[in-house]
């Protein structure tokens, strides 16, 4: 019985994997740009957050 839930748990993992990959192609396949457009928001968030250390080195510099 452990043997059989053994690999029907194996079985259940592969079927998800392979729905999770199934499911990333069709994503890309109609709207090629997600990942670009992922990638363009995660640098825009970064820059923000650099941009802001800036001005508080900006404004630490003014102070003195």
């Amino acid at each position: 019985v452990d043997h059989s839930k053994h690999r029907l748990e194996e079985w259940q993992r592969q079927v998800d994997a392979k729905v999770r990959g199934t499911i990333e192609t069709v994503q890309h396949a109609v709207n090629p740009l997600a990942a670009v457009h992922k990638d363009v928001k995660v640098l825009s968030e970064r820059i923000a957050e650099l941009e802001s250390k800036l001005r508080e080195i900006d404004q630490h510099d003014e102070q003195k």
